[in-house]
């Protein structure tokens, strides 16, 4: 499903055929969400809640050599990727 075609609310539908199936969310910012069965018949629909989970989070101090916080300046850079910084940030 794209996500275009969802509701504003996150609800979204769709016709399957009658059977069993395993329905997962995705988000490629997001950890993995695990797969939910459902089984579908051909006489009714089936309802299900997906969820995903929160982005990681990261907390930091930058300290001085006995122990003070100082200001600076902390430049994150993915490990699946080239790193890109910008000279005017002193990156």
């Amino acid at each position: 499903m794209h996500p275009l075609d969802g509701a504003a609310d996150g609800s979204f539908g769709g016709a399957l055929p009658a059977g069993d199936w395993e329905l997962r969310v995705h988000d490629p910012t997001r950890p993995p969400a695990e797969r939910v069965p459902i089984t579908v018949t051909a006489e009714g629909a089936a309802e299900v809640a997906l969820a995903i989970g929160r982005p990681g989070t990261l907390q930091f101090a930058v300290t001085d050599e006995i122990g003070r916080r100082v200001p600076a300046k902390v430049t994150l850079f993915r490990q699946d990727r080239d790193p890109v910084g910008d000279p005017a940030l002193g990156d």
